[in-house]
């Protein structure tokens, strides 16, 4: 690696190195460039540093300001899924409510129906009412703990 393929900001990262590690300089210049080429610059964040940007600049001019485009669209993008996802949330909150509400009418249903049938003599009936009703509470609750 020569010194016109290095950017200006790598070669001030390359010289601190060498401040900070004299021995890079008893190196041959082979190991130096090799020493060199290890060095990289890291950001976090959506966009890099002013002095990338500048350099991405001296490339392209369109480079920053299609920079930021993306990360304005990446920005939109987000804030749409996580309100879509916050609508999901409360339908399914809401369905969960109406199962609710309709289990239990449903059940006081059945158990009209069965009292009913025990009121009649029809005992038999009662049972099977009865005994379907209190299995299938038992089976929604089991089932239900095991999703949990």
């Amino acid at each position: 690696m020569t010194d016109k393929t290095i950017t200006e900001s790598s070669k001030e990262v390359i010289s601190e190195l060498k401040k900070e590690h004299p021995e890079i300089k008893q190196l041959p210049p082979e190991s130096q460039a090799i020493v060199s080429k290890i060095v990289a610059q890291v950001f976090s964040g959506p966009l890099p540093p002013p002095a990338v940007l500048a350099e991405y600049k001296k490339i392209d001019p369109s480079i920053p300001a299609r920079l930021l485009q993306l990360v304005e669209k990446e920005q939109a993008a987000r804030l749409e899924w996580n309100k879509n996802e916050a609508e999901c949330k409360k339908k399914d909150l809401s369905n969960v409510h109406f199962g609710q509400i309709a289990g239990t009418l449903l059940v006081i249903f059945l158990a009209i129906c069965g009292l009913v049938a025990l009121y009649m003599g029809a005992y038999t009936v009662a049972g099977v009412i009865f005994g379907t009703t209190i299995l299938s509470l038992f089976s929604a609750k089991i089932f239900t703990n095991r999703k949990m």
